[in-house]
């Protein structure tokens, strides 16, 4: 039973007071969480309440970066959380795990970060761990380079607007689709998975 579902641990009223002195002192943050909101295991009220957090804070907060699914992907925020078609306003970064699941090749990925004090993401580079490949090999694992994002979905730059425009090609575009799945997996058995695009 929990009878404050909004901020059962004062974690939200926490992050507020953070991302106010970080907004009167001029500095920028990035924010490290392990659930991301929207997913199953996050308290759908608390999620919309982060959800209001991150947009009221928005030019304060360059990037938001989560783990917990196992997956590569990314979500965007909205100025209008039930709008997708308003201002696309923050990014939402889900790292790889290099735990190994059914389908799943270990990955982990390195974020470079623009130099000086804005800190905003200018690439990442997602590297993995080829299990079919590494088997009973008596010789050391070799992680692959399995993509950079900036380069391989042509984005102009990592901003909220680019993610954006990503989502449309990856909704329209069969071949990028296919693309942002086999890197979602990170490339496990992805020739034998059946791909619904529709």
């Amino acid at each position: 039973l929990r009878i404050n579902e909004t901020d059962p641990d004062g974690t939200l009223s926490w992050l507020v007071a953070e991302l106010k002195q970080a907004e009167h002192d001029g500095h920028y943050v990035h924010i490290l969480s392990h659930i991301p909101p929207g997913n199953d295991e996050c308290i759908e009220s608390w999620a919309r309440n982060y959800y209001k957090i991150i947009t009221r804070f928005s030019k304060t907060i360059q990037a938001q970066f989560f783990g917990h699914i196992h997956v590569d992907s990314f979500t965007v925020f909205y100025e209008n959380m039930n709008d997708d078609s308003s201002a696309p306003i923050s990014v939402l970064y889900t790292t790889p795990s290099v735990t190994t699941f059914e389908y799943l090749n270990p990955a982990f990925r390195i974020y470079e970060i623009e130099p000086g004090t804005n800190y905003r993401v200018v690439n990442f580079h997602t590297y993995f761990l080829n299990l079919t490949q590494v088997g009973m090999n008596t010789t050391p694992p070799v992680w692959e380079l399995l993509y950079s994002a900036k380069e391989e979905y042509n984005l102009n730059d990592l901003s909220p607007t680019s993610w954006d425009l990503l989502i449309n090609k990856i909704v329209y575009e069969k071949s990028t689709y296919d693309r942002f799945v086999r890197y979602n997996y990170t490339y496990q058995r992805y020739i034998g998975l059946t791909v619904i695009h529709t």
